[in-house]
């Protein structure tokens, strides 16, 4: 009865606090008190995903890893999965970017 709400808020990508908003019961069995809403803003989406942090990644990687991607593919290739932003790199690169982190 009571999660059926909640389970089409969820699957209609729908936030927590406008359940919470929705079931003012829900937010003081949680002791939140009233919910007042302070501002309003469209949901934008915005992965932090960079170059920097994939090459941190590379680094951090065994070189038994390393190797046997590169055997098996022909490349490293790194996905990020919020964003499924696909970063590739030849045996070339990976040692450069290995170089650099790690002399």
């Amino acid at each position: 009865m009571f999660l059926r709400p909640f389970v089409c808020l969820i699957n209609t990508h729908s936030t927590l606090w406008t359940f919470l908003l929705l079931c003012p019961a829900l937010a003081q069995l949680l002791c939140l008190g009233p919910i007042t809403i302070l501002e309003q803003r469209p949901l934008a989406f915005a992965c932090k995903c960079s170059i920097e942090k994939v090459r941190s990644v590379i680094a951090g990687l065994s070189a038994e890893d390393i190797s046997a991607a590169l055997q098996s593919r022909g490349h490293l290739e790194i996905i990020f999965n919020l964003c499924n932003e696909v970063y590739r790199f030849d045996a070339e690169q990976v040692a450069a970017i290995r170089s650099d982190f790690c002399p």
